[in-house]
């Protein structure tokens, strides 16, 4: 599969996969788009959150030797927010509640160099596309194809 991140200007990319536009790099804030529900939003934050967290633990020169653990709080607007270990949301659900798609909001790495933010962006949507492709996979063992007679 082909992605890729192109430049629009300031800080600002959007990011393709196979020509198709799936969401927005902006400073260090990258907004993935065009999940159906709640619940696939819910798995790419999950995917998204536990990508970042092994990622600041690498810039930090720490090593995650199991799989970090989700910590989600409701916003004071009522959005569900993945939470970082010093406090700050790494993740969000917005729901545009108008039949629009819904997306993830994360929140990147804090670095002054463009290149930092773009390789985490990349980072979060492969571990997010793994763990959709994961969900696809299950979802295709538990349900084997009818057979016709």
């Amino acid at each position: 599969m082909a992605r890729s991140l192109e430049y629009e200007g300031a800080s600002t990319y959007r990011l393709l996969d196979n020509g198709m536009d799936v969401g927005r790099l902006a400073g260090n804030t990258l907004v993935l788009s065009g999940f159906a529900n709640t619940d696939e939003a819910e798995r790419a934050a999950d995917a998204g959150y536990a990508a970042l967290l092994r990622l600041l633990a690498y810039h930090r020169g720490t090593v995650v030797h199991r799989p970090p653990g989700v910590h989600v709080a409701v916003s004071e607007d009522g959005a569900l927010e993945w939470i970082g270990p010093m406090g700050e949301p790494l993740a969000r659900i917005v729901d545009p509640g108008n039949h629009e798609s819904i997306s993830v909001e994360f929140t990147l790495l804090r670095d002054p160099y463009t290149t930092v933010a773009t390789s985490a962006a990349m980072h979060v949507y492969h571990a997010v596309m793994d763990a959709q492709r994961e969900v696809r996979r299950r979802r295709s063992s538990n349900h084997p194809r009818r057979q016709e007679l």
